[in-house]
């Protein structure tokens, strides 16, 4: 049990640091940002890529706030917490924004449905249906390329 805590927070504190690099934080509650969101990711992801993923779409989508990530804040077509996920059943927003966690498991699902339905495409480009809704948008492709984690 203690040793599988370890790995956890070792693993989240890995994240913690990849997320940093991509977007420093400028005092304490923004690195607790990034922890928050690292750990959250840390949970739900299937491993270390998919980790990545979702910390580099939350630095893309909300630049790790946490009025964004805590859904204080809302994208323009009504987008919930730090990876800016459109919400498709009503009830989802409250529990998404209630639990950075529940947000998680969200973004990995569209995540993951995204990288399926695009599996025809490279690598990069494989977000284009969580970018922009579509595998063939040339704009979601372009962002897929910007939000892509090897």
């Amino acid at each position: 049990m203690i040793f599988a805590t370890l790995v956890h927070v070792a693993r989240a504190m890995a994240l913690t640091i990849y997320a940093s690099a991509l977007l420093s934080p400028r005092d304490d509650d923004e690195l607790a940002v990034r922890y928050e969101l690292a750990e959250a990711s840390e949970l739900v992801a299937g491993d270390g890529q998919e980790g990545r993923q979702l910390l580099r779409i939350a630095r893309f989508e909300s630049n790790y706030r946490r009025e964004v990530m805590t859904c204080e804040v809302l994208g323009k077509e009504g987008e919930v917490t730090a990876w800016q996920i459109l919400v498709r059943r009503g009830e989802d927003a409250a529990w998404m924004c209630s639990d950075v966690v529940a947000g998680a498991v969200v973004a990995l699902e569209r995540l993951r449905e995204s990288v399926a339905a695009c599996r025809h495409l490279p690598p990069p480009d494989r977000l284009a249906l969580y970018a922009r809704g579509s595998c063939s948008s040339a704009q979601g492709r372009r962002l897929s390329r910007v939000r892509y984690a090897p």
